[in-house]
């Protein structure tokens, strides 16, 4: 039994601090249960183009776009807070506190960083990509990014940003924002589990 209830308290400690796990292409955040698909694959391709590759058949068949909401999530779970209210409705939409300059720029080369994308757009590192949210006045998806400017005048700036500027359809320039469910159980399923499996052994041991 003791070895059911150990690996119970591991459920919830995983369960308790949020980690983004490296699987090479994309990125598992045990906290939300979501894996992210790392921005190098849709730099430089157009909305149309990703919808195709995210459609049945295509080449990233299983993924979808992030909304807004599952994007600034991430970033709260990694200790990421916004510096100043907003004005566009979002929780992002400029300086961060919570997180390093290190940290900032280990989150960058995590998911992707622009300035190696196929058509660099920022000269400061950045991971930028499109949401699922759409501009109702543009009819555009929205574009999120946090990125990292160490440059003067703009010493050791950190920045994230929900409604950033969108772009057509059919233009490349950002990367996408992919998410899919994980298929690993979440932490609380496996405990669950692990509950199971020990009231079941203790029911073998009084008939025993």
């Amino acid at each position: 039994m003791k070895k059911y209830l150990g690996l119970l308290a591991l459920m919830f400690s995983l369960n308790a601090n949020a980690t983004l796990i490296d699987n090479g292409d994309y990125i598992t955040d045990t906290n939300s249960g979501l894996d992210w698909l790392k921005l190098e694959s849709t730099y430089g391709k157009s909305y149309n183009q990703v919808s195709g590759e995210i459609s049945s058949g295509g080449q990233l068949e299983g993924w979808q776009y992030a909304t807004a909401i599952e994007w600034e999530h991430m970033l709260f779970d990694q200790g990421v807070t916004p510096k100043n209210s907003c004005s566009n409705g979002s929780n992002f939409c400029g300086f961060v506190d919570g997180i390093s300059d290190s940290e900032m720029l280990d989150l960058i080369y995590l998911f992707g960083d622009a300035q190696s994308s196929p058509s660099p757009y920022y000269p400061y590192p950045t991971s930028v990509g499109l949401l699922a949210d759409i501009d109702p006045t543009t009819n555009y998806n929205h574009t999120a990014l946090f990125l990292y400017d160490g440059a003067d005048p703009f010493n050791n700036v950190l920045m994230a940003n929900t409604l950033a500027g969108g772009y057509p359809n059919s233009q490349g320039i950002n990367g996408s924002w992919l998410v899919r469910a994980t298929a690993v159980p979440e932490p609380s399923t496996l405990a669950l589990m692990l509950l199971g499996f020990g009231a079941l052994s203790l029911r073998q041991k009084k008939k025993l």
